[in-house]
């Protein structure tokens, strides 16, 4: 036999066994990187947990946790990204469908509660367009406490709906447009703006509480349900009132103020109009005078020269010696009031001095004077010489006026000195009472006054 012949045979074989080690050792190393560079796509998979930005938080509070993941420049095809969650011998994963663009980053929330605590660290991994799942692309350990501003939490381990989906064949949803939000003052509100390409202060939904809404989104004091600060005139809850709980001056223009509680035993005016289009809303509730001379439920400033006030939806205004006062106000609105009261001097339920354009529209006013020497009066117009009072529309009011002892009863009275012209009375339910003298509407003028063009259509009186 031929040693020489075998030994080469030998050395062939070796030879080959060597080569055939050698790759089966660089593929074990290469098989990893070619898996994580998610070759099976067509392209490296650049996705990384960002921990630097304060999104990647764990809530105790909400047991609940935000995740900020970044995609960088990779020409991979990828559907979704796994997330999965790890405490103890504990391990959720949830299957997210909205993707980072290149060089964008997302923030996804998650309800927690299921791992009953803090999670020991979070992963992420591409989901390809065929349901495959890539290898762990990015870890964070101890994620670090925070709070998460969003309650659009996605529950770990649902067996419904496009939020989780099995890894193993069923295809992702198809692709919609995404939109991204404005949020400038990163209180997670948003304004209802949104764009396809996001820019600075853009945010998915899943990272806001609501898409709109923010009232003033240069604040982030101020969004829907934040604490009302009672006494600043803002609306800080986005309910479109700044909320008032006391007497106060109002005097920011263009507020809407809202009444949140009744007031009583009030013994001064309780609120004083100081700023034009200023809305006072009571919501139903009262305010109660002590009846004392002289006290005012609303009232403006002598000589106001106020424009665009509205009075309505009060429960009550009562106990006053005026309800409402307004002097030098034009283009107004007393609107929708109930007015009761019972006070021991002259009274009256609304009081208009050199006032204009003023709207007084279905209130219910029982005005009563209960002494022997004064008046009631529902509505009392008083036109100054060299002024002139226009336009005011007083409709589908009911008034129930008395003076029960020994005084004097008026559903309206109207005293002019000046130019009461083009005014409209109507379709007013008047119930009059006195035991000396009184009336339902009620007209006097001096000389030189001019009382022109005024209608009164369609009253009912009990006199």
């Amino acid at each position: 036999m031929n040693n020489r012949g075998i030994s080469a045979v030998v050395a062939i074989v070796l030879m080959v066994l060597i080569v055939v080690a050698a790759v089966a050792m660089a593929w074990l190393v290469i098989l990893p990187l070619v898996r994580e560079g998610s070759t099976i796509s067509g392209g490296v998979v650049d996705l990384s947990i960002v921990t630097s930005e304060g999104y990647t938080v764990w809530d105790a509070g909400k047991m609940a946790m935000s995740v900020q993941v970044r995609r960088g420049e990779d020409e991979a095809n990828i559907s979704g990204i796994q997330f999965n969650f790890n405490k103890g011998n504990q391990s959720h994963s949830v299957n997210k469908y909205e993707v980072p663009g290149l060089n964008q980053k997302i923030v996804y929330n998650f309800n927690l509660s299921d791992l009953g605590g803090k999670p020991d660290s979070v992963s992420i991994a591409p989901i390809f367009p065929s349901g495959e799942t890539g290898s762990v692309s990015s870890k964070e350990k101890d994620p670090v406490n925070g709070i998460v501003i969003s309650n659009n939490l996605t529950t770990v381990n649902e067996t419904t709906g496009d939020e989780r989906r099995s890894s193993g064949g069923i295809s992702p949803p198809a692709t919609t447009t995404i939109y991204y939000y404005l949020d400038a003052d990163g209180d997670g509100w948003g304004t209802g703006v949104m764009v396809e390409t996001p820019t600075e202060n853009y945010y998915l939904a899943s990272a806001l509480n609501a898409t709109d809404g923010d009232c003033d989104d240069s604040n982030k004091t101020i969004y829907p349900g934040a604490t009302e600060d009672y006494g600043n005139s803002v609306d800080e809850d986005c309910n479109d009132y700044a909320d008032i709980d006391t007497c106060r001056i109002l005097d920011v223009e263009g507020t809407a103020y809202g009444l949140i509680n009744s007031v009583s035993d009030i013994s001064e005016t309780c609120f004083t109009i100081g700023a034009s289009d200023i809305i006072l809303d009571g919501r139903g509730y009262s305010i109660t005078g002590e009846g004392a001379v002289n006290d005012y439920g609303v009232a403006t400033l002598a000589d106001s020269g106020l424009n665009n006030i509205t009075i309505k939806d009060f429960g009550n205004i009562g106990g006053f010696t005026q309800g409402i006062n307004f002097d030098g106000v034009s283009n107004s609105l007393i609107y929708n009031n109930t007015m009761i009261s019972d006070v021991g001097q002259t009274t009256y339920a609304i009081y208009l001095e050199d006032s204009d354009a003023v709207t007084i529209g279905e209130n219910r006013i029982n005005w009563i004077f209960e002494g022997n020497f004064g008046a009631s009066y529902g509505v009392y117009i008083k036109v100054n010489q060299e002024s002139k009072s226009e336009n005011f529309n007083i409709y589908s009011n009911d008034f129930i006026i008395d003076s029960i002892i020994g005084g004097v009863s008026y559903g309206i009275w109207i005293f002019n000195e000046g130019i009461f012209n083009s005014n409209v009375i109507e379709s007013n339910d008047f119930n009059v009472s006195t035991n000396t003298f009184g009336g339902g509407v009620y007209v006097s003028t001096s000389e030189n006054s001019i009382t022109d063009s005024n209608r009164i259509l369609s009253n009912n009186f009990y006199v």
